[in-house]
């Protein structure tokens, strides 16, 4: 093989890393040199490894290069892509041209008029809800107080509740009439806006500015569409909450309630009262008042002040009776409406115990009595037929003796008394006479020189 042939053949890769760098010449001559020491001997088996690491090194730069190209081929397209869509762009100046810069800016405050009165619409529907929920909890207080009232009879009271139930219903249409009329008025509103927009879309023609627009207008729509989405899942979490919020209210309401009737309306649990209540009073009226008596003529002899205390003191019956039976018809449960009837029998028993008992003082007034006329007419008799004008009866009071004397005398004729020792006949002081509605009464004039005792006599002094 020639110079050149052996000058060709590639070196190991391994050689080339750790052979340092020489010059043209100084290879030349040194292979020179070995040539000339030793001749190259051809190898085929070495030939062939040779070519194998070439063709795996041409193998791998070939392909390393291709990925290069497929890389900048991807780049220069999509740069090309991107280049080609900046130019289909949206210019003001088409708007202006075309007036679609303004339409677009209306659709915008359309869109958003829109989406406005739709959630006004919505706060309206549940500010509705809140103000019927509002006139069913009036009326259902209403209703409560309707129950407890005192009617003169269930037809009354069927007038009554008929009569609130139409006012009930009143309420509730004037409420909903009320946001009805703001919730139509919206409804034609956005019917105008959908219409016009309705009327902008069908307008003009399929070019590339319309396109444009149209793609904006879907934009916006599908903006509007989230808004309204967002919009609604918010109020429906407020009215949810509304709801709970609203039954937590109603819940605590009852309960509050529940705790108002047990404070006015307790249940007794102690056993001395619970003895004192009677059973089944439910529904039952209180029983009447007694009748009271006429008042006795001989009590009004002996305390003419007495029948006017005691028609006061059936007045005052009277007066009570009712008003406990104005508090038994409010309609009291529990334990209030037993004792309250309770209270009424047992007034009536007072009322006849003491009706019961004046009869009888009075029965035994009128016996005393006759007693005391007898004995009376016995000592006046005797006193005529003594000859004698009066003794002392009770001298336990010394400032004030009880004496009897002659019926044949006239007290008017006589200015006063010497009051006589019986057994010795000797005076023992002188009293001034005073006559009262329980008898004759003898007031000391002077200094008695003995006490004063019973069966005395009196020796009158005339004027």
């Amino acid at each position: 093989m020639g110079y050149d042939d052996e000058v060709s053949v590639p070196l190991d890769a391994e050689a080339e890393e750790e052979a340092p760098v020489e010059s043209h010449a100084h290879l030349f001559f040194r292979e020179i040199q070995q040539s000339a020491e030793k001749p190259a001997l051809y190898s085929l088996e070495d030939e062939f490894s040779k070519t194998k690491r070439q063709k795996n090194t041409l193998f791998y730069a070939g392909f390393f290069l291709f990925l290069i190209a497929l890389v900048v081929l991807a780049f220069i397209v999509t740069n090309n892509y991107q280049r080609r869509s900046s130019e289909i762009q949206i210019e003001v100046s088409d708007f202006r041209d075309l007036h679609l810069a303004d339409v677009l800016e209306h659709t915008k405050k359309d869109e958003g008029r829109i989406n406005r009165l739709r959630r006004e619409i919505a706060d309206l529907r549940s500010a509705q809800q809140t103000e019927r929920q509002k006139v069913r909890a009036r009326f259902t207080a209403e209703r409560d107080i309707l129950a407890l009232r005192d009617f003169s009879d269930d037809e009354e009271r069927e007038e009554a509740a008929l009569l609130l139930a139409r006012e009930e219903r009143n309420a509730f249409a004037a409420t909903d009439a009320r946001f009805a009329a703001e919730i139509r008025k919206r409804d034609e509103e956005i019917s105008e806006i959908q219409q016009r927009l309705s009327e902008q879309n069908n307008e003009g023609q399929a070019s590339g500015a319309d396109l444009a627009f149209e793609s904006a207008l879907q934009v916006r729509e599908l903006e509007s569409k989230r808004l309204d989405e967002t919009w609604q899942k918010r109020i429906e979490d407020a009215n949810k909450q509304s709801e709970r919020t609203q039954a937590e209210q109603r819940a605590l309401a009852q309960r509050m309630a529940d705790s108002l009737i047990l404070r006015y309306n307790p249940v007794f649990r102690e056993q001395n009262l619970l003895a004192l209540l009677p059973a089944g009073v439910g529904g039952q009226p209180l029983p009447a008042l007694p009748q009271f008596s006429s008042f006795s003529a001989t009590l009004a002899g002996e305390i003419p002040a007495a029948n006017s205390m005691y028609g006061e003191l059936q007045q005052s019956a009277r007066d009570g009776r009712m008003l406990l039976k104005r508090v038994y018809d409010t309609g009291y449960t529990n334990s209030i409406a037993p004792a309250l009837f309770a209270a009424a029998s047992r007034e009536n028993t007072l009322i006849n115990g003491y009706e019961a008992l004046w009869q009888s003082m009075e029965n035994r007034l009128v016996f005393r009595n006759a007693q005391t006329r007898a004995l009376v007419n016995a000592l006046d008799l005797a006193l005529q037929q003594a000859k004698i004008q009066g003794y002392v009866v009770d001298a336990g009071n010394p400032s004030r003796l009880f004496v009897v004397l002659s019926s044949k005398l006239n007290l008017g004729e006589y200015s006063g008394a010497n009051v006589i020792r019986a057994k010795d006949n000797k005076r023992i002081g002188g009293v001034y006479l005073e006559s009262t509605r329980d008898g004759v009464y003898a007031i000391p004039a002077d200094t008695f020189t003995q006490a004063a005792e019973s069966m005395d006599r009196l020796q009158l002094i005339k004027k």
